[in-house]
């Protein structure tokens, strides 16, 4: 069906997910002003790891910032959400994305309906 390799699909597919996520946490917040994570957290929290190994912090935020925290949070927030797609690709059948179950189909046609039921 297509010229790109699975995993590079389902690689893919988690960018474009965490993508969505990101886009509809930008529409709550906007909408609603519903508060959004701070990326910049997590990167703080992943560069005090190599700089003592600390895992657990009583107060993130009041930890010790670190250069380039939010770019560092951003990659992280991405890398993770791909290696879950990838983990799934590894859990599914061959060819799984050109036959998926009929209920992930049925679930794909009832998600537009359930937002727009009019």
């Amino acid at each position: 069906m297509t010229d790109i390799p699975v995993p590079a699909q389902f690689a893919l597919i988690g960018l474009g997910a965490t993508a969505i996520m990101d886009i509809w946490a930008w529409f709550l917040r906007l909408t609603l002003n519903a508060p959004s994570l701070d990326y910049a957290l997590v990167g703080r929290w992943i560069g005090h790891v190599p700089r003592g190994g600390t895992l657990r912090h009583a107060a993130i935020g009041a930890s010790q910032p670190i250069r380039a925290e939010p770019a560092i949070g951003w990659t992280a927030h991405y890398v993770i959400g791909t290696g879950l797609a990838m983990l799934f690709s590894a859990l599914v059948p061959n060819g799984w994305l050109n036959q998926p179950p009929n209920c992930c189909r049925q679930r794909v046609l009832d998600a537009p309906a359930s937002c727009f039921p009019f």
